[in-house]
């Protein structure tokens, strides 16, 4: 059992390094979005796939350490405290708050980043309705210089023959 919990040790610091580095990428996202640093972006997306994976493989590892140690898959780490030593439970019960703490900073700079990311596609979509018009109820001009609703024969451009 000693040699099991070790293990879930070094499978929970693994899962708090990884943690850690996702919480660097999302910091770098928010940075790259704030910049419209779009291939930056496409980096740090691309990097915290990787490290997505890793904390899955980490996550397995988890589940089988608490499977050796005779626990459910989905045993919380609470129901472990409470069966080993109290020097490993005080360990243990440490690194279980570590990681929630950094999961949850996790979940604030996501909420930012996705925040961030709704706000630039309201700012895309703005500028998208300026070069294409209103919709079918709104006015423009026509090649002509006519003053029209919007249909087929009329373009939507920003800048018409009347302008």
């Amino acid at each position: 059992m000693d040699k099991s919990v070790k293990e879930l040790f070094a499978v929970l610091e693994v899962l708090i390094a990884n943690h850690k580095e996702l919480f660097s990428c999302e910091q770098k996202k928010v940075e790259c979005i704030i910049r419209q640093d779009w291939q930056g972006l496409s980096g740090a997306l691309k990097h915290s796939e990787e490290v997505l994976k890793s904390i899955e493989t980490a996550e397995k590892l988890r589940s089988r350490c608490l499977e050796t140690l005779g626990y459910d898959e989905s045993a919380s780490m609470r129901s472990v405290i409470g069966d080993i030593s109290k020097k490993q439970a005080g360990k243990l019960e440490e690194s279980t708050r570590t990681l929630k703490r950094v999961m949850d900073e996790l979940k604030v700079i996501n909420d930012r980043v996705q925040t961030l990311l709704q706000s630039s596609l309201e700012v895309i979509n703005f500028s998208l309705s300026l070069f294409q018009g209103e919709g079918p109820s709104s006015r423009t001009y026509c090649m002509n210089g006519s003053e029209e609703k919007g249909g087929e024969r009329c373009t939507s451009l920003v800048l018409d023959t009347k302008a």
